[in-house]
């Protein structure tokens, strides 16, 4: 397998798995935020 067939599969997961390009960023920066704030506060 190559990177560039291992990165479209990797592209391709929102569309299996019924997440908009939207969906996925805005969850990712919500546990960006949990995990800033889990550094911040000695977790």
């Amino acid at each position: 397998m190559g990177y560039h067939y291992l990165l479209a599969l990797f592209l391709g997961l929102d569309e299996s798995l019924s997440f908009s390009s939207g969906e996925i960023e805005q969850a990712y920066l919500d546990k960006n935020k949990i995990n800033h704030e889990r550094q911040v506060n000695g977790y």
